[in-house]
């Protein structure tokens, strides 16, 4: 992971800037919901940190959330396939997701 200064967050081809509020993979732009680039940020800021959906409920959408915790699988899968990281964003059967892509 490459942090720099500007708010830049780099891993894997994968490029997040906090101050656009843009993100891209392989210099290719990707549109994403506020939701799904904050899953995006938390997952680059902890890469190889396993979270359950309850964690990024409650990281993500607020304590205060009253809807099924699906809603953090349609993301997690939409995010994907946005991103192309079907294998670098995985589920952790019974526990959750991690985001482990190479450097």
């Amino acid at each position: 992971l490459s942090r720099q200064p500007s708010g830049v967050l780099s891993c894997g081809g994968v490029t997040l800037d906090e101050g656009r509020h843009a993100v891209t993979v392989n210099d290719r732009p990707v549109s994403l919901t506020l939701k799904e680039y904050e899953l995006l940020k938390l997952f680059l800021e902890n890469i190889g940190q396993v979270f359950s959906r309850e964690q990024l409920l409650a990281r993500i959408w607020g304590y205060d959330f009253y809807g099924e915790n699906r809603t953090v699988d349609i993301h997690v899968l939409r995010l994907r396939k946005k991103l192309g990281l079907d294998t670098e964003i995985r589920t952790i059967f019974k526990i959750g997701y991690i985001f482990d892509i190479k450097e």
